[in-house]
């Protein structure tokens, strides 16, 4: 138990040295502060709870071909695309079985589709 004593005891004594400020100027870091706080758009941003909106199946969908499309090699002529399969919450109405009712698609299916 005595060595880790004497750890403890030098660990403590080498924090205490690193808190002392006499040898620093009172602007000691302001540029530095300034600096981070130049890059904020909003400082209230963090006091604001918002809700995060997430995407619909059919953009999801759009949003992953698209990434699958972009990623194959050029040479290729088509990709293999593989089958995806959604799992989510299953969201009903009380007294509804088997399902519930989804919000209607962002984007027409006429519309916008690869």
């Amino acid at each position: 138990m005595r060595p880790l004593a004497t750890v403890v005891v030098l660990c403590a004594l080498a924090a205490a040295g690193c808190g002392d400020r006499t040898h620093l100027s009172p602007s000691y870091g302001r540029a530095y502060g300034q600096s981070f706080s130049g890059q904020i758009v909003d400082h209230q941003a963090g006091t604001k709870p918002h809700a995060v909106a997430g995407l619909d199946p059919q953009e999801a969908g759009i949003v992953l071909k698209t990434y699958r499309r972009d990623l194959a090699p050029k040479q290729a002529t088509g990709f293999n695309e593989q089958p995806v399969i959604w799992v989510g919450p299953r969201q009903g109405l009380s007294g509804v079985s088997g399902g519930g009712m989804l919000p209607p698609p962002s984007v027409p299916p006429n519309q916008g589709g690869y």
